[in-house]
């Protein structure tokens, strides 16, 4: 999930602000179906992926 370089001035940040969302998420019960990106397609499994990511780094 992480953005590629040529889309951001800041990869590291890129993924703290994704585990920020995610922490948010939880922390408010927030249900969602699906993410959608501007440079790749949508992911649908609801948070399934961003838990996942925010776990691994």
């Amino acid at each position: 999930m992480k953005s590629a370089w040529i889309f951001s001035n800041s990869q590291s940040e890129d993924v703290a602000s994704l585990k920020k969302l995610s922490q948010r998420f939880a922390q408010e019960n927030v249900e969602v179906k699906a993410i959608v990106f501007a440079h790749s397609g949508p992911l649908e499994d609801g948070l399934a992926r961003l838990k996942e990511f925010a776990g691994k780094e």
